[in-house]
């Protein structure tokens, strides 16, 4: 099997994408040249791929017709998707995948955070930057650090030397028939490991979580935090260590990320949260955090299938806020619903002693500014919510 550090020159179709582009770093930090396109620049066009490249990356996005995919098979070279060449990362390399509903991109930067600050040069690969801008984790050593997406079971590419579960709840109903099932693909996840692999699910030590003095909020960023340094023991990395650089982790951008305060002094924070348990969990660190403001969230339900499949339980966590700004539903990849709306949303929030309505984007962003400063805003979702606020 080619050793990736033997490739030379790769092209990648969609090489603007979060994943792809992040694998270019990688690529060029070992020294193997990239090139690429993406429907955002020039387009698809056979004459965009090179005639000597080792292999061509293309992102789930991409159909099978696409002519930049067709050219490469018809001259002999090699076609990845991009979750199978984190698999075949993942053979090459000593592999810590980070699998789970919630918390997988705070709890796989957390690791890259620690093994860089161990001086191991990890390769990292997030589905977010850290808020700092860290671009420090595209290493040449020997630990490939992933965050492991179970959505059309992607993960199931993977070859763990190590596997993190940081939860398995109901999500991505529009692929999954039901729980049941997402629980097979993640025991089928496990069964990847390989020989001598060690699976984390719970990572208890009352010791070194009494040490644990996080820069972000929330108990399910303690729980991150542990299974990260129970991989960083794992590893033979000090607990100390381990602990010293936890705590100096500045969090992970949407992921309760300050943005900011308006003319009046009112806060303004984002985060990705998009599923119900991570809604409820954003906005009790929130409460917590910040127990004397006023908590407004803006939120947009992202795609139609969950915000119909988790209407009761969306209205149940955000009537945790004191006051719920719906945004329209954010379709993403699905086609247009009428069957369901924000609107459907807000009357099950406000039948349940909560206080909501909607807005569309323009009024959002207008109300957005006049919040006075005993208030907490909170933009919230995994669409383009945070434009409300500036980028």
């Amino acid at each position: 099997m080619m050793k990736i550090d033997n490739l030379k020159k790769v092209h990648l179709v969609g090489i603007l994408g979060s994943g792809l582009s992040a694998l270019a770093k990688a690529f060029k930090s070992r020294g193997i040249e990239v090139s690429g396109s993406d429907i955002a620049l020039s387009g698809h066009e056979k004459e965009n791929v090179p005639k000597d490249v080792n292999c061509l990356v293309y992102t789930v996005a991409a159909h099978l017709d696409n002519p930049e995919i067709q050219y490469a098979k018809e001259l002999g070279i090699p076609v990845f998707s991009y979750p199978e060449m984190l698999g075949y990362i993942s053979k090459n390399l000593f592999t810590i995948a980070i699998a789970g509903t919630h918390g997988k991109t705070t709890t796989t930067n957390m690791i890259g955070k620690i093994l860089t600050d161990a001086g191991l040069d990890p390769l990292v690969i997030a589905g977010g930057a850290m808020q700092n801008g860290n671009n420090s984790m595209y290493g040449k050593g020997k630990y490939f650090v992933v965050e492991a997406c179970e959505y059309r079971r992607s993960f199931l590419n993977l070859r763990p030397d190590i596997a993190i579960i940081t939860n398995i709840d109901n999500d991505h109903l529009d692929y999954y028939k039901n729980i049941e099932e997402i629980k097979n693909a993640f025991d089928e996840f496990v069964n990847n490991l390989k020989d001598g692999g060690k699976v984390i699910r719970n990572f208890e030590n009352n010791e070194y979580q009494k040490l644990l003095k996080l820069k972000i909020p929330g108990e399910h960023n303690v729980k991150n935090a542990m299974k990260a340094l129970g991989a960083a023991l794992e590893l033979g990395i000090s607990g100390e260590m381990a602990i010293k650089s936890l705590n100096n982790f500045s969090g992970v951008k949407r992921r309760f990320e300050f943005k900011g305060k308006n003319k009046n002094g009112a806060l303004i924070f984002d985060d990705y949260a998009h599923h119900p348990t991570e809604v409820g969990a954003t906005l009790r660190a929130a409460k917590e955090k910040y127990p004397d403001l006023k908590l407004l969230v803006f939120f947009q339900p992202h795609l139609y299938s969950r915000a119909r499949d988790h209407l009761e339980q969306f209205a149940e966590k955000l009537k945790i806020a004191d006051e719920v700004v719906l945004l329209p539903i954010y379709a993403s990849r699905e086609k247009f619903d009428p069957t369901i709306t924000s609107a459907d949303l807000a009357l099950k929030i406000n039948q349940t002693d909560g206080n909501a309505k909607v807005m569309s984007i323009a009024e959002a962003t207008e109300f957005i500014k006049t919040l006075p400063p005993s208030s907490l805003a909170l933009t919230m979702g995994a669409g383009d919510v945070y434009k409300i606020w500036g980028t």
